[in-house]
């Protein structure tokens, strides 16, 4: 990179002795490069701390660069994007999501905050940084509540519902299994009437037995899911020949990213 003109802006704006950005080693091995014009106007650059942006195993790196000696001109002010909308074109989901934000409000008692952070704004009770704290606290309540409202009028798959688990999966295929069965049963007229009205029963005693094992590993969907991964390090921790605590540690990562990056 250097050959190509390219400077390292980490190693020279901050120090070449750099923290490790990566969770699984032990150097910076995530660098950022600019030609000499750029170089020149980056103000200020750095490593945030691991998850201090988003859940991952590598840290974020930024720099802060003067954008009007790059564009040489007056710099317009663009607009946040107004990602807190839903979209959807299903009257039924609107309605439930109405709802879902109107108990949010009322729970978390949003209209009582925002005026009393007015009020302290208005009075200048609080120094800027404590009013930007707060503002921010409840920046993030409100958007979680929106998330919240959003995946109760989501239309997700049974099986995205719950974490995942080998029992829950069995559970899922034999009650569809059990729910064919039934209905075969039901179709079937070269039973005679005693044992027609038996085989009924018994297949309905099935479908029942299914719904059970159903219900109870949804209920215990978290659990289920902790165990599986624990069995899941250990295997891994043989195969690999390390330390089955490292592998767990690492699949719970995985696991986190996974339900960060899920959306509606």
């Amino acid at each position: 990179m250097n050959n190509l003109g390219l400077t390292n802006v980490l190693v020279g704006k901050i120090d070449s002795d750099l923290p490790r950005t990566y969770n699984g080693g032990s150097k910076c091995i995530d660098h950022i490069y600019a030609t000499p014009s750029v170089y020149d106007i980056i103000h200020r650059c750095g490593i945030a701390p691991f998850n201090y942006f988003q859940k991952s195993d590598h840290r974020g790196i930024y720099v802060d660069l003067d954008i009007e000696k790059i564009l040489e001109t007056e710099t317009n002010i663009i607009p946040a994007a107004n990602f807190r909308r839903l979209k959807t074109t299903s009257v039924g989901s609107l309605k439930l999501y109405q709802e879902a934000i109107i108990k949010e409000i009322t729970k978390n008692e949003y209209v009582r905050k925002v005026d009393e952070l007015q009020a302290i704004i208005n009075n200048k009770t609080e120094d800027e940084l404590k009013i930007k704290i707060r503002l921010d606290e409840l920046d993030e309540q409100v958007t979680n509540s929106l998330r919240s409202a959003e995946k109760k009028c989501a239309k997700i798959h049974m099986m995205c519902r719950h974490d995942w688990s080998p029992e829950l999966k069995f559970a899922l295929l034999n009650l569809r299994h059990a729910k064919r069965h039934l209905k075969k049963t039901l179709r079937d007229t070269s039973f005679a009437k005693e044992e027609y009205i038996a085989e009924v029963q018994n297949a309905y005693d099935e479908r029942r037995k299914w719904r059970r094992a159903c219900r109870e590993a949804k209920e215990n969907s978290k659990e289920l899911r902790e165990s599986f991964l624990e069995e899941l390090a250990q295997h891994q921790a043989l195969l690999n020949n390390t330390i089955a605590s490292n592998e767990i540690k690492q699949l719970k990562r995985y696991e986190e990213q996974r339900k960060e990056a899920r959306r509606i």
